[in-house]
């Protein structure tokens, strides 16, 4: 199966196998670890689950949610981890729903510093079973809620992180609500500013020209607009481009018997411009059983990249989100590998742009993490990920935890914004900050403050050209994981 999906990429398969040999050398390096299993005592949430993500904070610490919390006495947490491996409960949602519940879907940080996350369901649209959902801003050991869905045509039950935008507003999708053409509503995207304004950007209508049930994971392209994945009745499934001006476009159908038909979502810009994703291969008459992982550009030129081989082999069921590390390659995980197991205890691979997959890691449920949800690499260099279940003999199955891919990166800095104008203000962070001598944007040199060891602010200055932002130190420099655009 796998030779005839690379056959189908006009000559990519020549290319992988050139390629493989690199794949190898490279994997030898990778060093997988369990870094943090998560207990439900010492009064700490537990319990990670999909879809989720993972952040690296302005202080360095790792920041995610986690589903339930000791003594079932909240409706999700929000969670700090150290790179030291201590965690702290920043954030535990009251029982009761009425500030939200199943919490569980990440946060993202925003440009002034607050968390962002939504609750699936809760709040006061009542609606929906259960309730609606809500949109939450976490500041100062506060959470305030900033909207909370209605259902209907105001849409229901957000689900996945959001993102924040070139523009300063957040987007989101909720799987329901909106458009009444689809039994509970066919989804919307939302948009929302930081002080809780809020309006639906998209309702989905479920015509043969636009989809329903958007998946979770937006990601904003070089071009600006925003990209995800809906499902398409005449197809199976699709990806959309949305303007900030809300201008909707399909770029890419599946067929179901030629590259699959149900896309995951969570897709992934590449350091190329490129969007990445994945299929699953668990809908009807998916040629490509055990999934799939693809690149699409933004004016939809499709490239299949690699099928995944099944349990036995380099994984199944490949989950959305893949990410880009700093070596130039992309590290995933899959849902389901050998030993056998509800489907599967899961797999970390790594991929080369060309689409040369080696499998790094095979979870065990016995013995190791299983179920991976997340990854994300730290401004250290090493990748992090987070997984549901942990060690299940041990009596805590089900508890989950945080684990390692070390791949012998160099430490870098992160942008929090990846565009702006001359004037601009870009939160930097990265490790050792405070013993910042210089910045620059693709070699001009910029004012900057320095607000911790692990953050900078700096202004894009007047004559800075679209490029890498380097970081000097007084004994070594930083570069930025991805390029700066100047407005």
């Amino acid at each position: 199966m796998q030779t005839n999906f690379l056959r189908s990429t006009s000559g990519l398969c020549a290319l992988a196998l050139a390629l493989g040999a690199l794949a190898a050398t490279s994997a030898m390096a990778q060093t997988y670890s369990q870094f943090y299993v998560f207990s439900d005592t010492g009064d700490l949430p537990f319990t990670p689950a999909y879809p989720t993500n993972m952040i690296e904070g302005w202080d360095g610490q790792l920041y995610s949610t986690a589903f339930e919390y000791p003594n079932g006495d909240a409706a999700g947490a929000i969670y700090a981890l150290s790179t030291a491996g201590a965690e702290t409960a920043i954030y535990d949602v009251p029982t009761g729903g009425g500030q939200g519940s199943i919490c569980d879907s990440g946060v993202i940080q925003g440009t002034d510093g607050n968390l962002y996350g939504v609750c699936v369901q809760g709040g006061t649209g009542t609606a929906c079973s259960n309730n609606c959902g809500t949109v939450y801003r976490f500041s100062g050991g506060m959470a305030d809620i900033l909207h909370n869905f209605q259902g209907g045509t105001d849409g229901a039950w957000p689900d996945g992180p959001m993102i924040q935008a070139s523009d300063g507003n957040f987007y989101g999708i909720t799987e329901y609500g909106g458009s009444s053409a689809c039994a509970e509503g066919c989804g919307t995207i939302f948009k929302i500013t930081s002080a809780g304004a809020y309006s639906i950007f998209h309702t989905f209508k479920n015509t043969a020209s636009d989809g329903y049930g958007p998946q979770p994971g937006l990601v904003q392209g070089k071009d600006g607009a925003l990209y995800g994945a809906a499902y398409l009745t005449a197809t199976g499934g699709a990806i959309f481009r949305i303007t900030l001006a809300g201008k909707i476009s399909y770029i890419h159908t599946f067929t179901a018997t030629v590259d699959n038909s149900c896309p995951n979502g969570g897709l992934t810009l590449g350091s190329n411009g490129d969007l990445y994703g994945t299929t699953p291969g668990s809908c009807a008459g998916d040629a490509f059983e055990y999934g799939t992982v693809y690149e699409l550009t933004d004016t939809g030129t499709f490239t299949p990249l690699h099928a995944f081989s099944g349990p036995a082999g380099d994984g199944d069921n490949p989950i959305g989100g893949m990410i880009q590390a700093t070596d130039g390659n992309f590290y995933g995980l899959t849902m389901g590998t050998n030993p056998a197991g509800d489907g599967g205890a899961g797999s970390l691979y790594q991929m080369t742009p060309a689409g040369a997959v080696t499998l790094l890691h095979t979870f065990n449920y016995e013995t190791d993490f299983s179920n991976p949800l997340a990854l994300v690499q730290h401004t250290d260099g090493t990748i992090y990920g987070v997984a549901a279940n942990n060690n299940c003999p041990s009596g805590e199955c089900g508890l989950g935890g945080v684990f390692t891919l070390g791949i012998s990166a160099k430490a870098f800095v992160k942008l929090q914004s990846t565009s702006g104008a001359p004037g601009a203000e870009i939160n930097i962070i990265g490790q050792n900050l405070n013993q910042a001598t210089a910045v620059d944007f693709n070699g001009t040199a910029a004012a900057f403050t320095v607000s911790s060891p692990t953050q900078i602010v700096a202004t894009v200055p007047a004559a800075a050209a679209t490029g890498f932002v380097t970081v000097k130190l007084k004994k070594q420099t930083l570069k930025s994981s991805v390029k700066f655009t100047v407005k």
